[in-house]
């Protein structure tokens, strides 16, 4: 299912991402532009429902506010100069194993906030992109990675404890003194392992609310969060 940039209202302009919602049913909502924004939310609500959405999510306007809070974005940033960044042996992601990273992926971000689910044609820019990696030690799997510029944009450990290595690791392939990193405020456990790991948190990106869920569509009379996630042991 394709995302829906910009989908224009009588109430106003969202941006719609709808590519969850055949394998988590979910759809998030980016307003752009609107002056009454619970009529432009019901609008969005009632077309990500079409679309078969059964949990909704929207962030971009005050006036969420009133609506049932999911989740922060925060950025976290450590300087590189606190890690030892000497390799464990690095696999990079290539077309022969692409669908095991998917795999593995998939199956750790199951459960994170705002976590994107990667398809096969993810699992193929991945690939031309050169940005994935596993992380081994003598010969054992410890975790993958994705890693662009200074930003570590993934990071899952498959084994108790080695979240702190396959970090270090993926740290030495970042391109700058500082290291950053997006983390959903309400993922407690990465949360956690960075500010350990020395990251401090230097912005809020974004804050999500929800706006319907299992059938319950709450309203402003209520009160009440596509691919930066971690899962780490």
């Amino acid at each position: 299912m394709k995302d829906i940039p910009m989908f224009t209202t009588p109430f106003g302009i969202a941006s719609l991402s709808l590519r969850e919602v055949p394998y988590r049913k979910t759809a998030y909502i980016r307003i752009v532009a609107t002056e009454t924004c619970e009529a432009l939310i019901n609008e969005c609500v009632s077309f990500c429902r079409l679309c078969g959405a059964e949990r909704i999510y929207a962030e971009g306007h005050s006036d969420l506010n009133q609506y049932p809070f999911y989740t922060a974005v925060w950025n976290m940033c450590c300087s590189k100069m606190q890690f030892d960044t000497k390799a464990e042996m690095l696999y990079p992601v290539l077309s022969e194993n692409v669908d095991h990273w998917r795999d593995i992926y998939n199956k750790r971000m199951a459960d994170v906030p705002l976590a994107a689910y990667m398809t096969e044609a993810d699992g193929k820019a991945l690939c031309k992109s050169g940005e994935g990696y596993f992380v081994h030690r003598n010969g054992a799997l410890l975790g993958i990675g994705r890693v662009s510029g200074d930003r570590i944009r993934v990071i899952a450990s498959v084994c108790k404890g080695s979240g702190s290595q396959v970090l270090c690791t993926l740290a030495g392939l970042t391109d700058s003194p500082t290291i950053s990193v997006e983390v959903a405020s309400e993922n407690l456990t990465a949360v956690s392992f960075y500010q350990k790991m020395g990251f401090i948190k230097t912005a809020e990106i974004a804050r999500w609310y929800c706006v319907y869920d299992s059938g319950k569509h709450w309203t402003g009379d209520n009160n009440f969060a596509v691919n930066n996630c971690y899962d780490i042991k």
